[in-house]
């Protein structure tokens, strides 16, 4: 299976492709760089494998990314995903940014913590930090709601997800 990719910026001269799974990859961009280096209308190729991201310096002439995603894909180096990106908006970019900075975090614990599990640690810890110090006062209403409404929203989806589930 190829590596998924999607662009991240692309103007008249220039194309930014992230692919996230291949970051830290030197060899996988080091072959990327070296098959892409007499593709036609290339002036110049950056290659980053600490972000996973690639830079075309095109001639300016082609906005087509078909053909360089069929290329891509004929030598089994990613699939492109969006190929007419739009302006990301802000919440489309911190979800992508969280997700992959969950990805990475899975990766690098071999799957025994996500994000949401480390926001409940840290969470736990602060509240016993708080205990240990003897502050003991009681949370804000606007914890409270907060919680409660957390609370009431997770077993709500719990309960809409099995009414669903077969």
């Amino acid at each position: 299976m190829l590596p998924d990719a999607y662009i991240v910026h692309s103007t008249t001269e220039r194309l930014r492709i992230k692919i996230p799974s291949k970051r830290g990859d030197e060899v996988y961009f080091s072959s990327l760089k070296t098959l892409f280096s007499t593709y036609p209308g290339i002036k110049k190729l950056e290659v980053n494998p600490l972000t996973g991201s690639i830079l075309f310096v095109h001639t300016g002439d082609t906005r087509d990314w078909k053909a360089l995603a069929a290329y891509a894909q004929k030598n089994n180096l990613f699939q492109l995903g969006d190929l007419n990106p739009q302006s990301e908006n802000l919440s489309w970019t911190i979800s992508r940014q969280l997700q992959e900075l969950e990805n990475r975090m899975k990766e690098f614990t071999r799957g025994t913590l996500d994000f949401p599990g480390l926001v409940f640690l840290g969470l736990v810890s602060a509240g016993l930090f708080q205990i240990l110090r003897g502050n003991l006062a009681p949370i804000p209403w606007y914890t409270a709601f907060w919680y409660g409404f957390s609370v009431y929203e997770f077993f709500k989806f719990k309960s809409d997800k099995n009414r669903k589930d077969p």
